[in-house]
């Protein structure tokens, strides 16, 4: 829950095609933990959060609107609603929520 948390972030884009989100796929990794998060746009308004760590792995589906440069995402898990926004530069993509930064690569 923390990871979906970190999350809640707006991004930017350098593409002005309001879709270019559409199809990515975005990794955030914790060696010291063992965690892995992917965050991947399967649609215009839609995707899923995946959270992996040790043997276990939780997916969360969000929706999200681009206005290019910027990504806000919501997402809800155990009854926690969660707004996320965040920049997108060329294949780093920086997610900000409750004073914490996480930094993904575009895969």
């Amino acid at each position: 829950m923390a990871t979906i948390v970190a999350l809640c972030v707006s991004f930017s884009s350098c593409s002005k095609d309001d879709n270019s989100l559409v199809g990515t796929t975005w990794v955030w990794e914790d060696e010291e933990y063992d965690e892995t998060v992917t965050i991947k746009f399967t649609t215009k308004t839609a995707g899923t959060l995946t959270e992996e760590w040790g043997s276990g792995a939780d997916v969360t589906s969000f929706t999200y609107k681009f206005n290019d440069p910027t990504v806000s995402i919501t997402l809800s898990d155990d009854g926690i609603t969660v707004s996320i926004s965040g920049t997108v530069r060329g294949s780093t993509m920086t997610l900000r929520a409750f004073g914490e930064e996480s930094v993904f690569t575009k895969q």
